[in-house]
């Protein structure tokens, strides 16, 4: 745990200001231990019209203060009581399930969530004392600020964890017993899926923490995109705009109109930082014999990049999924022996670089910008899996604007279940 410092406040409000700049030497891990205080009884209550003696407002006056006067980043407050005796629970569960409480809206069973006005924004100050008497909120209502043995502070950025994945058929994996699990263990906060191969309700998941947002093919069994979330978007749309389908012509194909093949999905989310949009989409494939290659050049590569681009002028965009297509050499394990296949075509590897020159960026390679070996899909023959002859073809783009909130990218090799392998970022929000 992080370096913890004691201090006896004064009424006068610079003595917070002094306080504070040691403690924040102390980060770690993106969660900062802002300290341990005691002897609440002198804070000044009455300018934030708080009644004297109640601990809600006790700790409400505190971390109006502590923002205020250092960290500008505060706008929310989560409040949690709790004995003496659960203070090591507590902290243990604080950095092991950061996950419960550090997206807005969850947990709230257990916290209380106070609104700080005019701070903009993406933090959180989770705010947790001790007391001599019960934990019920109805024993909590009546305590004075005597009965408060100490508060313990912390500091949290807000992140989310997104997580792709071409799934291959949702009932498929599900029926195997691969899904939930996968849920578990990874904890997104939002999942994207590719090629779910169905429609809502058709596989029995109990996912009750989550909101659904499915796209599904008119061809049964085909196709199609779903996004499942923790935090409820404020818009959802499936598909492209009208106007994008008719201007680039969409539904001029041998195959039939891609914008009816469930391929999109987008989401909108608000956030103090301001919110942005996500997009979940599933590429159509050129195939074998290239013979979709034309609706891919021409019009749906062109079709995306003008939505996202039309989307980016409004909040900053993440977009996400299978784009069945390896950008570089780096990108595929037989790139010399791939040349002019599908997925590896000039046609295809240049619709990634007019993305690129959009300005978004490839999250991936933001992080590792060369070497080969890092795959999302493996064909099911010669054994291609296990031994790592593999393409990268599922990305995660975001604007230019959100690469220095975004901490981490990664592959997921080890998650089993589909020929694709999920794909995931760690972003402040």
């Amino acid at each position: 745990m992080s370096t913890s410092l004691g201090v006896s406040p004064s009424p006068r409000l610079h003595s917070w200001r002094r306080v504070l700049p040691p403690l924040a030497r102390s980060h770690r891990g993106g969660e900062l231990l802002l300290g341990i205080v005691g002897n609440f009884q002198h804070l000044p209550l009455a300018p934030h019209g708080a009644v004297h003696g109640e601990p809600h407002a006790v700790v409400f006056t505190a971390a109006w203060h502590l923002g205020g006067a250092v960290f500008a980043g505060i706008d929310s407050v989560l409040v949690r009581c709790f004995a003496a005796e659960q203070a090591v629970g507590f902290v243990r569960q604080a950095r092991n399930e950061r996950d419960d409480f550090h997206v807005l809206g969850i947990g709230i069973q257990r916290l209380i969530h106070f609104n700080l006005p005019n701070f903009k924004f993406p933090r959180i100050c989770i705010i947790s004392y001790f007391n001599k008497k019960s934990t019920s909120w109805v024993a909590i209502k009546t305590l004075s600020t005597k009965d408060i043995l100490s508060i313990v502070i912390y500091w949290y950025t807000l992140e989310m964890r997104l997580i792709s994945w071409n799934i291959n058929g949702l009932r498929a994996v599900h029926n195997k017993g691969l899904f939930l699990p996968f849920i578990k263990k990874e904890k997104p906060d939002i999942l994207c899926l590719q090629e779910t191969k169905a429609e809502q309700g058709q596989a029995e998941i109990d996912l009750p923490e989550y909101e659904e947002y499915w796209n599904s093919a008119k061809k049964k069994g085909y196709s199609g995109t779903a996004i499942f979330t923790k935090v409820k978007p404020v818009s959802i749309s499936l598909g492209f705009p009208e106007k994008i389908t008719k201007k680039y012509k969409l539904a001029v194909d041998g195959y039939g109109n891609p914008n009816e093949e469930g391929r999109v999905v987008t989401t909108e989310f608000d956030s103090p930082a301001g919110g942005f949009f996500l997009v979940n989409c599933y590429t159509p494939n050129a195939k074998g014999d290239l013979s979709r290659l034309n609706l891919r050049h021409k019009q749906w590569d062109p079709a995306f990049l003008a939505y996202v681009k039309e989307l980016d002028a409004k909040k900053p965009v993440i977009f996400c999924g299978d784009l069945n297509v390896a950008h570089t050499e780096d990108d595929l394990a037989h790139p010399k022996e791939n040349e002019g296949d599908h997925g590896f075509t000039k046609e295809e590897r240049g619709g990634i670089d007019n993305i690129i020159k959009a300005g978004f960026v490839d999250t991936f390679r933001h992080f590792t910008p060369k070497g080969k070996g890092h795959y999302t899909w493996w064909s099911n023959w010669s054994n291609a899996r296990a031994r790592n002859v593999g393409w990268r073809i599922d990305y995660f783009f975001v604007s230019k604007r959100l690469v220095s909130k975004v901490k981490k990218a990664e592959i997921l090799p080890a998650v089993m279940g589909s020929d694709h392998c999920p794909v995931s970022i760690t972003i402040e929000i």
